[in-house]
């Protein structure tokens, strides 16, 4: 059958001959490990029919090798991306009847377990096999005899196998989105900002508000992503369209949550962007890069439909020149990477925890953003402040800066200073570092 591509993504077609080539060549690998540790693992996708790659098949593979080789404790893991099909090779020091008892459960992990054949052998190169047979994704009955009778049908096979996969990505959006703006309101100190310490500069604002409100549009990232799988390399018109409308109703969620309070406003325009591009870019094998590149061109496009809007960020962009979150989102997120970099390197290279990394990267934030949140409260005067009062905290020690960002707390209150597009940037840094474990290691 000839290839054939689904928007962005290009189907190809496979041969019988090459996938029993191909599995020769895993059999091969698997007797050449026996002997060299105590189990070898071997791990495949059922993927029925020619295609053998579909939409965030190669994304959740990779989720699944570092899953497995945590759980076996691996010696040794290898990922190899044949001209067939996906193929991971593992070797462990656990014994092979527990190894496959960790497998089973693997493999029978909601539905996207089943979607992985995971071979075990002993060090003799034996094969393990299962004390329960497998079920159909379709059906009660067993997978080998639907397969055998051919009881469902490719396409219908293939078609549940597409859902298996975006609705197994899109709750890890949602979670990912959700604990994100958790950990952003739960950084503490947050100078100005709702925190776990008090509402900041905000009367009308509670911490357990910012939490209802979390949870209430959660869902609706879930629902960009997936638009972002079937967007394919371009944005369209029908993108544009589909993503403002979600945006629309995930506001509508949040005041209806909060009570027409306006908690995350900015956060569902920049996390919905980002949703969108993941969505691309998991689906065909991108990098977060990709994603990132992606979601600034859906800014673009959304920025032309906006000039006739009058909201505190455009006023506040319009009247001191600067380009507010629109203008971070076109120009490729450049202070969302920045504290993607700075978290990275407090809680990586410095070995801080995250209650004190968040916080940290948040004053690195406040030190170099034209936040249209302040201009609008305190005009330039108070981004000044802002500016200055972060850059000195950030030239501290790393253990005296968390002190002085509490009395910087105290102060912002006290001038009505409220950075929330930074809160929404160290939101976005944040969301980026989870979503990052769902690439392939490069």
């Amino acid at each position: 059958m000839e290839n054939k591509k689904y928007r962005g993504f290009e189907y190809v077609s496979v041969g019988l001959e090459d996938m029993l080539s191909e599995r020769e060549q895993r059999a091969k690998k698997s007797r050449s490990l026996a002997g060299k540790s105590n189990t070898t693992v071997c791990m495949t996708m059922n993927l029925i029919g020619e295609y053998k790659r579909l939409p965030l098949s190669h994304a959740a593979f990779c989720h699944f090798f570092r899953l497995i080789e945590s759980a076996l404790s691996c010696d040794c893991s290898e990922l190899l991306q044949g001209s067939v099909c996906d193929t991971a090779f593992f070797t462990s020091p656990l014994s092979p009847e527990k190894a496959k008892a960790i497998c089973e459960k693997i493999e029978d992990y909601g539905e996207i377990g089943r979607l992985f054949d995971i071979d075990v052998f002993n060090n003799a190169g034996e094969k393990l096999s299962r004390l329960e047979k497998r079920k159909c994704l379709l059906c009660e009955k067993s997978a080998s005899e639907c397969a055998r009778s051919r009881a469902h049908g490719v396409d219908a096979v293939r078609k549940k196998t597409l859902d298996i996969l975006c609705g197994y990505f899109e709750a890890e959006i949602c979670k990912a989105a959700e604990q994100s703006l958790i950990d952003e309101v739960d950084t503490t100190p947050k100078p100005g900002l709702v925190d776990r310490r008090n509402s900041g500069s905000h009367t009308d604002m509670t911490y357990n508000m910012f939490l209802k409100s979390a949870k209430a549009i959660s869902p609706f990232f879930g629902k960009l992503f997936l638009l972002g799988v079937s967007s394919g390399y371009d944005v369209t018109e029908e993108l544009v369209s589909l993503a403002r409308e979600t945006g629309v109703k995930a506001e509508l969620a949040m005041l209806d949550a909060t009570g027409e309070v306006n908690t995350h406003k900015g956060a569902i325009y920049s996390l919905g962007l980002l949703s969108c591009g993941l969505g691309y870019a998991l689906s065909g094998g991108g990098s977060l890069s990709d994603a990132v590149d992606f979601a600034s061109r859906l800014a673009l496009s959304l920025s032309y439909e906006v000039s006739d809007i009058s909201t505190h960020g455009i006023e506040a962009c319009r009247k001191y020149g600067v380009t507010g979150a629109r203008g971070e989102a076109i120009g490729g997120f450049k202070t969302v990477l920045y504290a993607f970099e700075r978290i990275k390197h407090y809680a990586d290279d410095l070995l801080l925890d995250l209650n004190t990394a968040y916080p940290l990267a948040l004053c690195d934030i406040m030190a170099v953003m034209s936040d249209t949140n302040v201009l609008h409260r305190g005009g330039s005067d108070a981004l000044d402040y802002m500016h200055n009062e972060a850059k000195e905290i950030s030239e501290m020690r790393e253990n005296q800066r968390i002190d002085d960002l509490y009395e910087l707390d105290d102060e912002f209150i006290k001038r009505n200073i409220s950075p929330g597009g930074c809160a929404d940037v160290l939101a976005c840094a944040i969301y980026l570092i989870k979503a990052e474990k769902l690439f392939a290691r490069r």
